[in-house]
């Protein structure tokens, strides 16, 4: 722990900087992991849509209607 504090500014202004930059990166970083996750809802929708269209009982039908 004591090269962590070392490594660390004495003064106050730089060391505000420095957390206000962390708060941010830590905000951005959720936001995108936020993002994904929507993304990952929307593409299992999309695939569930895409599974009852091809298996679903409307595929059923449009399957016997190109028979005829």
């Amino acid at each position: 722990m004591a090269k962590v504090a070392d490594s660390l500014p004495d003064d106050v202004e730089t060391l505000k900087a420095m957390v206000i930059a962390a708060e941010v990166k830590a905000r951005n970083a959720e936001a995108e992991a936020h993002a994904l996750a929507l993304r990952v809802e929307q593409m299992k929708f999309e695939i569930a849509r895409l599974r009852h269209e091809k298996y679903g009982q409307s595929a059923e039908r449009s399957a016997l209607l190109e028979q005829l």
